[in-house]
């Protein structure tokens, strides 16, 4: 259940960005209208960086392009039955669309530099840039700029650089 504030400046329906991926929102209680409540949501830091313009729209969907190629190099987990197997070492079935996945993913990580691809591969695992700021002892700044210049020649691989001048 949402706590209960008194009213402060913050219009109802506003939202400002919180630290470590979390989004404030302001709004009027259903069963007291005149009292405001915070909500607090997780987001996805991606969707945090393009609505506060820290990254392009381009940007936004080279990470998105990433993160498909990496969820796409996972196996699968549904099984083919009810079959029970007792192998004598791990093992897992690897397809032909996880083998190219894994190949265009390591071919754009190439692209980028050291601190672009931690930068770039933490954020569009999930992690967020204060996140990465502490991990990596850097300066928030610094961490959101890595991130979003692997972003931009992410986006000028997966998409080609004839879309940035247009």
């Amino acid at each position: 259940m949402a706590r209960r504030q008194p009213r402060r400046q913050e219009p109802p329906g506003a939202v400002c960005r919180g630290d470590g991926g979390i989004v404030w929102e302001y709004g009027a209680d259903p069963r007291c209208p005149n009292q405001v409540v915070r909500r607090a949501r997780r987001v996805d830091p991606l969707w945090t960086l393009y609505h506060c313009g820290g990254i392009t729209g381009r940007g936004y969907d080279a990470g998105e392009e990433l993160r498909n190629l990496l969820e796409r190099m996972e196996p699968s987990v549904c099984s083919g039955g009810s079959e029970v197997h007792v192998a004598p070492y791990l093992r897992a079935a690897i397809s032909t669309g996880q083998i190219g996945a894994t190949r265009e993913a390591r071919e754009a990580l190439e692209r980028l530099d050291a601190d672009q691809r931690a930068a770039t591969a933490w954020v569009c695992l999930g992690g967020t840039v204060d996140g990465l700021a502490l991990r990596r002892r850097i300066r928030r700044a610094s961490a959101a700029a890595h991130v979003a210049s692997g972003l931009d020649t992410l986006a000028d691989h997966f998409f080609g650089r004839h879309e940035a001048a247009a």
